[in-house]
């Protein structure tokens, strides 16, 4: 291989090693955003209505499912 693809593969390398490490902050940043809400959530919902309690149920089930959806693309991204 020429030193130029060399260079070039180095610098890709390097590319998707810093987007890798920088997705896995967001998805963490993400999810202790979620941990911080869902405490506020769980703090005050007997303040809420039923209607109200049961749409932000179904929004923190979603929440949860997408954050494992994210944590396991994250495994596989990086075992690639």
């Amino acid at each position: 291989m020429s030193r130029r693809k060399e260079k070039i593969a180095a610098n890709q390398a390097e590319a998707n090693a810093f987007v890798s490490e920088r997705r896995a902050i967001q998805v963490a940043i993400f999810e202790q955003n979620f941990e911080t809400g869902f405490k506020i959530y769980e703090a005050n919902k007997d303040k809420l209505s039923k209607e109200e309690a049961a749409i932000l149920e179904v929004e923190i089930e979603k929440n949860r499912t997408l954050i494992e959806k994210l944590k396991s693309g994250l495994n596989t991204a990086t075992e690639a």
